[in-house]
């Protein structure tokens, strides 16, 4: 379940926010299934909460909600600044965190900013059962998915090039 907006944001916007934070200082985004598996390679730089692209992101996840989704929103994550460089993904996983009363992530919001003439590979894609998996082609610099943090998802490894994204999550009460 899935909203999204091709091109949304301009390229000169995307070139811009990519040039504010491909120098930034990141940290490995590696995540690990166990001990053993890395599932994630990128690298991720944390926007400044105060940085107006928060509320921008922010701002366009609550129209998908209202438009779309209808969940009780409380507030959203920091924006994260990703890079994925060669061989850089992340394999399959949900993006839903959250235990008893904690906060639970509800929506996550994708921003593609690099164009596509600039890498190969790192495609962004849903799982679809046992079918193919489903391939939302968010190539387009600009375009812009909002979908429920429970859906599996994968980006699968960039080949050649940089990809960049933008990605913030929004929480609230766990579903009942």
């Amino acid at each position: 379940m899935y909203y999204r907006w091709e091109e949304l944001i301009s390229a000169k916007e995307c070139n811009a926010i990519i040039n504010e934070f491909k120098d930034a200082e990141f940290q490995d985004g590696d995540v690990k299934d166990g001990e053993l598996v890395n599932i994630r390679c990128t690298k991720v730089h944390w926007v400044d909460p105060q940085h107006l692209l928060n509320r921008a992101i922010q701002s366009i996840m609550t129209e998908a909600n209202s438009i779309y989704f209808n969940y009780s929103i409380e507030g959203s994550e920091r924006l994260q600044f990703g890079s994925y460089g060669v061989d850089g993904k992340y394999d399959w996983h949900t993006d839903g965190a959250g235990c008893g009363d904690e906060p639970h992530r509800k929506l996550s919001t994708t921003v593609q900013l690099s164009a596509p003439e600039d890498y190969e590979g790192g495609e962004f894609e849903f799982f679809n059962g046992d079918a193919n998996p489903q391939n939302l082609k968010i190539r387009k610099q600009g375009s812009v998915i909002v979908f429920d943090s429970r859906d599996w998802h994968r980006i699968t490894p960039v080949t050649k090039g940089i990809r960049y994204s933008l990605v913030m999550w929004s929480y609230g009460r766990r579903f009942v």
